[in-house]
């Protein structure tokens, strides 16, 4: 099981891992280093990525709400194995066609920079 958590702020307000089995993954968008200002359950995998410095680095959208979902998504591809990167490289591309240059460095860099905490 997976929950993506899209502010890490959000982890403080709500139980994030609510109903999660033993080895869930929660992924965070964060600058974070580490996950123990978090105050998650031990038996949970946590991991980030600090996806609205590039976000806001790469111009996509801007303050106060950056474009990050592509980019948490292949974090998630990374993290996961569940789907490949090229997959869904290929699916913003046809989804968003426009800027789909920014959108994949930042997608390809989220997925490099994608770590456990």
């Amino acid at each position: 099981q997976v929950v993506v958590v899209l502010d890490d702020s959000l982890i403080k307000m709500a139980d994030v891992s609510s109903g999660m089995p033993e080895g869930g993954l929660v992924l965070v968008n964060t600058a974070s280093p580490g996950k123990d200002g978090f105050g998650l359950r031990d038996d949970l995998r946590v991991a980030g990525v600090d996806a609205d410095e590039i976000a806001y680095r790469l111009e996509l959208g801007g303050p106060p709400y950056p474009h990050i979902n592509t980019l948490m998504l292949a974090a998630f591809c990374k993290l996961t194995g569940l789907v490949s990167l090229e997959t869904v490289c290929r699916a913003a591309q046809e989804r968003f066609p426009s800027g789909h240059d920014r959108v994949e460095r930042g997608m390809r860099e989220a997925y490099e920079r994608a770590s456990f905490l």
